[in-house]
């Protein structure tokens, strides 16, 4: 070194530097590089599968989605339609039961007006057959209230 120089340049340790530079960059690129290259790939590999898989996956979930909608809808529509059927026959068998208890309400009716009659017909006949001898009581009476 100089004595008068603050700083010296020695250009023997600047070619060691450079080659010391060179030898650490070969070893480090050949030991690290590639592999942290290469694992930097497979990375960025997996992560394009998994964004591929996502995308299909994604894709998959809106088919099923679109596929239940549509099948949630059907069974609505189905099941609206079956209520419908259920309500119309319901009414139905109601109108028809009421017409056989109007019926069976009629017959009944029927048979008592039937035996009303009947029964004033025989009440007529007994009455005829008491009437002459009521008529006599009666002019009994209203001869003997006058004689007396």
């Amino acid at each position: 070194m100089a004595e008068g120089n603050i700083v010296s340049i020695n250009p023997l340790y600047i070619g060691i530097q450079i080659l010391n530079f060179l030898l650490f960059f070969f070893i480090f690129k050949n030991i690290f590089l590639d592999k942290f290259s290469e694992n930097l790939e497979k990375r960025e590999k997996y992560f394009e599968d998994l964004e591929k898989e996502i995308k299909t996956l994604r894709k998959l979930l809106e088919e099923k989605e679109a596929t239940f909608t549509r099948i949630l809808k059907e069974a609505n529509e189905k099941a609206n339609e079956l209520l419908k059927n259920v309500i119309l026959e319901t009414e139905k068998e109601a109108k028809n039961l009421i017409e056989e208890a109007k019926r069976k309400e009629s017959e009944k009716l029927q048979k008592v007006l039937y035996d009303l009659r009947r029964e004033f017909e025989e009440a007529k006949k007994e009455i005829k057959k008491v009437i002459p001898e009521l008529a006599k009581l009666i002019v009994n009476k209203i001869l003997g209230k006058k004689a007396a």
